[in-house]
């Protein structure tokens, strides 16, 4: 579905991204994994055809991701970034409504396929005894969902979130990356950041652990974010817990730093 061929992106002077490659299916979900700074958030932006890139190529179904549009890439892609924000006092239902546009003509009205994709979102997002309310009256977990729901409105192929569940409640947490995952199994697919681990290992079909801007490994969950890896990446001791047959790691101590 979208490939990065040792894509290299830059911020200011300095390169934050380097050389880094992989490939979704459709009906995936990737989990990029790894401490502050990695490059995580840089390197959605850049499959999201939001950076040029330093080097290397995006690629959306074997051709340059750069060939379409902007319109055409709206509608295709669902970028949800870090905290994002609402600047006009509009209800949830309003907000959400917003994902609909790029499907829409210029000054067309709301559809009957436009109606039944916000209440949809609505519905998913755990939304709907928001719908009324005022987004800037919201909590900072509900204006999270409600920033969801605006990307599952668009009903895009591919789904690019960062952080989705950073201010969420542990129930909404699992809520969103059910929604995610069955997003993904109804064809679409699915990046997403996560600094939770027991979160990537339970959702994601595959992990991408990145470091120092470089994708450090890329696999299965059970093979990325075994205790050696995560010593490595993170300088945390990681317990491993089975749950169900999966080996579910939880940060237990940090690894004191060696002085010299």
């Amino acid at each position: 579905m979208i490939a990065a061929r040792s894509l290299s992106l830059r911020r200011g002077a300095r390169l934050v991204v380097q050389e880094a490659s992989l490939a979704l299916l459709a009906g995936e979900v990737l989990a990029l994994v790894g401490p502050n700074g990695a490059g995580k958030s840089t390197l959605l932006r850049g499959l999201a055809g939001l950076m040029r890139p330093h080097a290397g190529s995006v690629e959306w179904e074997g051709g340059p991701l750069a060939r379409l549009g902007a319109r055409t890439r709206a509608r295709l892609i669902g970028y949800l970034p870090q905290q994002p924000q609402s600047h006009w006092p509009i209800c949830v239902r309003d907000l959400v409504a917003l994902g609909r546009l790029p499907h829409r003509a210029t000054f067309a009205g709301e559809s009957a396929a436009d109606r039944e994709a916000i209440e949809r979102a609505l519905d998913e997002a755990d939304l709907k005894h928001l719908a009324g309310r005022r987004v800037d009256g919201l909590s900072a977990g509900e204006r999270a969902r409600a920033m969801i729901g605006r990307m599952l409105a668009s009903e895009p192929r591919l789904l690019l979130a960062d952080e989705p569940v950073a201010a969420l409640d542990p129930y909404h947490q699992i809520e969103t990356m059910e929604i995610l995952r069955n997003r993904a199994r109804a064809g679409a697919g699915v990046i997403v950041v996560l600094h939770d681990l027991g979160l990537a290992a339970r959702f994601a079909d595959r992990v991408a652990l990145m470091r120092e801007g470089r994708i450090a490994a890329l696999g299965p969950p059970a093979l990325v974010l075994d205790a050696s890896a995560i010593a490595n990446a993170f300088r945390v001791e990681a317990a491993m817990i089975a749950v169900e047959g999966a080996l579910i790691p939880v940060p237990w101590r940090r690894i004191a730093e060696r002085r010299s």
